[in-house]
């Protein structure tokens, strides 16, 4: 098994929460907004990644970024959502 496709997913999860966070502290978001957010930012941070990696644009790639952004962003919310919960139960 290859170790390349878990390392690119847990960067992806990492710039997209990053950016998810950037976002929440600039705007006031509802909260339902943010897991659609996570997701398309998640494509598009996986997309660029692929293509940083040398891989040329094409439909497989497109479906690629579209699954793992899909991952990505139910990862990142999860990720907030345990950041919160432990957050307000040390308050």
């Amino acid at each position: 098994m290859d170790a390349l496709p878990i390392v690119a997913t847990s960067a992806t999860v990492f710039y997209t929460k990053v950016l998810i966070d950037i976002i929440r502290r600039a705007y006031r978001l509802p909260g339902r907004i943010v897991p659609l957010l996570a997701v398309v930012l998640g494509v598009v941070v996986a997309l660029l990644l692929l293509l940083y990696d040398g891989a040329s644009l094409s439909s497989l790639v497109l479906i690629e970024a579209l699954f793992r952004g899909i991952v990505t962003g139910t990862l990142a919310v999860g990720t907030t959502e345990l950041q919160t919960s432990l957050t307000r139960g040390q308050s």
